[in-house]
C-alpha cells in the first residue's frame, strides 16, 4: 500500500508495480483524470477505483466507482473482484 498526497507523489509511485489505484472523493477531477490516464499506459492492467460523494464525473477510466460513505468493506470485496483470487485468477474484463 502506498499513499500519495499530491498529484506529483501520485506520478512518481506509477514506477513501482501496482495492481489497483483508488482515488478519494476529494481528488481534483483534472489531476485524477491525469494520473488515471498515465497508470492506464504505464500499467495497462492496473484497476482503477474511484471514489466520490454525491455525484461523479469523467470517471470513464474507472474499473469500479463507489460511494464514500460506503461501507469499507465494500471497497476490500471490490478490490478482491477486480484482482480476482490466487484460485480463480484475474476477473475477465468486459
Amino acid at each position: 500500500v502506498l499513499e500519495a498526497r499530491t498529484a506529483a507523489d501520485a506520478m512518481s509511485a506509477l514506477g513501482k508495480p501496482l495492481d489497483v489505484i483508488v482515488f478519494g472523493h476529494r481528488i481534483p477531477e483534472d489531476e485524477r483524470s491525469q494520473i488515471a490516464t498515465m497508470g492506464k499506459t504505464v500499467q495497462p492492467g492496473i484497476k482503477i477505483i474511484m471514489l466520490y460523494l454525491g455525484t461523479i464525473r469523467r470517471a470513464e477510466q474507472a474499473d469500479a466507482v463507489l460511494n464514500v460513505a460506503g461501507r469499507p468493506d465494500d471497497l476490500v470485496r471490490t478490490i478482491e473482484h477486480l484482482l480476482g483470487t490466487p484460485e480463480e485468477g484475474p476477473t475477465p474484463r468486459r
